[in-house]
């Protein structure tokens, strides 16, 4: 992808604020929303931590309050979460639909419970719920914006 620059980490912003880093009012379409609502699993394409190259590693997404949530099932070991850390524009792949998106911190309590509730709902089934919501994950709690 074109245009990235390095970036330091992001903080999560207050709800109903454009988050840091974000477009103004940048917002996925209800479409999109739903769309990524119904997948039980999507695609991220990040970029190397030093650029040098794409890398694809599916994950879980979620939808709360009409924001997007993502969280590294590895805690901060995880490889495309240092990714996005460095270079936090990204594609996610959902439905073989591709979306430019932009990676925040959302490591705030309310995002952090925000994220935690939407992962209980949608994959409580899921014998894999309960290290999404270890404390020592819960920091990796990114939100996605529209690109």
């Amino acid at each position: 992808m074109s245009g990235l620059r390095r970036s330091e980490p992001r903080h999560g912003a207050s709800p109903g604020a454009a988050p840091p880093g974000a477009r103004p009012g940048a917002r996925f379409p209800a479409d999109v929303l739903a769309l990524l609502e119904r997948e039980v699993e999507v695609t991220m394409e990040t970029q190397a931590g030093d650029g040098s190259r794409r890398r694809r590693v599916t994950i879980w997404v979620v939808v709360e309050d009409g924001e997007v949530f993502v969280r590294s099932y590895r805690g901060e070991a995880g490889r495309w979460y240092r990714d996005l850390l460095a270079w936090p524009e990204a594609v996610l792949v959902a439905a073989g639909r591709r979306f430019a998106v932009r990676a925040v911190r959302a490591a705030d309590p309310g995002s952090i419970e925000r994220c935690s509730r939407a992962l209980r709902a949608k994959y409580r089934p899921s014998a894999s719920l309960a290290a999404m919501l270890l404390a020592e994950v819960q920091g990796t709690t990114l939100r996605l914006v529209p690109a």
